[in-house]
């Protein structure tokens, strides 16, 4: 950790891979080739302009960004003369630096240039938030991804200006919200049944010990440093954990729906229900 405080270089690298490999292979490729069609386009003026980017990869960049700057910002409010404290030799640009860095690490990263583990409470809990959401589908990320997050707000929005659900000036079709909906719920459940056998294995701090569980299903790497004191139950937990979490619920969740929906040759009469 101490070794790479300071340097920029490395962090540069490893903040960049980060973020490239949270956005995901397909719209790295979109973004390469728009970019592509517009260079040509500069070239040669009579080549007609590139399509608009799709509403998956500006969800995904809008809300990478927007979760990085909230991430940065929070962690730059809470921890500015504490957590942050291992680069206030270096100035105010290397602790908004750190707080930037350590932001951008709960897409998928690991390498914890301030140390986790002595930050605030409620800095560790705006660190689970932003892992738990993770990075976009088709990444190297984990969690529930952006766009689920993007939907599920997009969603709530919706149902509280009694609306439509929409993204980027479009609709968004049931299916979509049905299925960020499960997502995010057996996310949750997963997290709070590994959260509750490793408070029930583990006699360590319960955030902390809630932070690892987050951290590994999301598939994150970052640590409060206490992995090692963990029972074998806990790590085996621990494992299966970030299994989940890499394999993904819905994909399970997916292939058991299909095998269901060939079975299935009716459809039940619709009711309402009071909720809430």
């Amino acid at each position: 950790m101490g070794a790479f405080v300071g340097d920029l270089g490395v962090q540069v690298v490893v903040m960049t891979l980060m973020m490239l490999g949270g956005l995901g292979f397909p719209v790295m490729v979109e973004l390469v080739r728009h970019g592509w069609r517009r260079l040509v386009r500069l070239v040669k003026p009579t080549t007609p302009a590139p399509p608009r980017l799709s509403l998956a990869t500006r969800v995904v960049l809008s809300t990478t960004l927007a979760l990085v700057v909230a991430g940065t910002v929070a962690v730059l409010a809470l921890e500015f003369g504490s957590g942050l404290q291992p680069a206030g030799e270096h100035g105010i640009f290397y602790r908004l630096w750190s707080a930037l860095f350590i932001s951008a690490n709960t897409r998928s990263g690991g390498l914890d240039t301030v140390g986790v583990g002595g930050m605030r409470d409620a800095t560790l809990l705006v660190l689970c938030v932003l892992m738990f959401i993770g990075g976009a589908p088709a990444s190297t990320a984990g969690g529930i991804k952006t766009t689920t997050f993007a939907t599920v707000v997009a969603t709530l929005r919706a149902e509280l200006r009694g609306r439509e659900p929409e993204l980027g000036g479009r609709a968004l079709a049931p299916e979509v919200v049905r299925k960020a909906t499960a997502v995010l719920v057996m996310m949750s459940g997963l997290l709070m049944a590994f959260v509750l056998l490793l408070s029930l294995t583990e006699d360590l701090p319960f955030l902390h010990v809630a932070f690892e569980a987050v951290s590994a299903l999301a598939t994150v790497g970052l640590s409060t440093g206490i992995t090692s004191s963990f029972s074998v139950a806990g790590k085996l937990l621990l494992t299966a954990a970030m299994f989940l979490g890499r394999v993904g619920p819905f994909t399970i969740a997916l292939a058991v729906a299909d095998r269901a929906a060939t079975h299935s040759r009716h459809r039940l009469a619709r009711e309402d229900l009071p909720v809430g």
